[in-house]
Parts: structure tokens; sequence; C-alpha cells
């Protein structure tokens, strides 16, 4: 598989990217930021082969969609809440699935019917909060 993760030097980016840089599964990790130093910081802990480090201003419609059409398989999106449309917006243009940590009720109305139609799915609350705080909660 071959991943776009956006925001990947974050926080949470970066524990993404060392679980996804370690799976056999994963051929190709895309690590997308504005600022990309504090992943470069954190190499040691990763398999850096499989990482692409990508600078990206996510505000940039037409290069995210570029990036999210080169032959990726799932976009995970790991950016602070107010880039969600932006995101959003690219993947269904790009027609690729997509992964984020936002809650589901904030995502906009009508984004399960647009993603039916262009065969994606959009799956939110797969984060720490909302996310695996569910799931042991559960």
């Amino acid at each position: 598989m071959k991943i776009l993760v956006l925001g990947g030097a974050g926080l949470q980016g970066k524990a993404v990217v060392h679980d996804l840089s370690r799976s056999p599964y994963v051929r190709e990790i895309v690590c997308a930021d504005i600022m990309l130093e504090p992943l470069l910081n954190f190499q040691k802990f990763l398999d850096i082969s499989k990482i692409t480090l990508q600078k990206l201003d996510v505000k940039d419609k037409e290069v995210l969609v570029t990036l999210m059409k080169d032959r990726v398989d799932v976009v995970i999106d790991v950016l602070p809440s107010g880039f969600m449309d932006h995101v959003l917006e690219a993947a269904l243009e790009a027609h690729v699935s997509l992964v984020n940590t936002k809650y589901g009720h904030t995502l906009p109305k009508g984004i399960n019917e647009k993603a039916l139609e262009k065969n994606i799915t959009i799956l939110p609350e797969s984060g720490l909060d909302p996310g695996i705080d569910l799931v042991l909660c559960g």
C-alpha cells in the first residue's frame, strides 16, 4: 500500500508514520506537512527507506489533489480541524479514501452521499480523541 499522511510531522502524525513504516503491508509513505523538521528529529525511530517527505501547504488544493492522485491507496489526515474542508474536497476530487481524527458530527452535511458517489470511504474519529478513547470507554 501507498499511504499519504497529512500532518505527518506533528505529534499524532509521527506516531502514524512510525507505525506505518514498520508495517509489512505498507510499501511507501508520503509524509506531507508544512514543516518537516520535527519528523527529521524522529527519524531514528522510523524505517526511513519507506518514507518520502513532501513539504505541503494543504490550502494549495491543486498540489494536494495531485499528491492524492499519485497512486495513493488511502490518505490519513492528522491535521488540525480547520483544514478538514480542504482535505475532504481534495479527497473527493482525487477519488481517494480518507481516514481522519475529526468527530463525525463535524463533517459537512451530505459528505457520505458524495463519498458514495465517488466510491470512496470517509472514516472519521480514528485518532486518539476521538478514536481510541471511544474504544476504551466501550
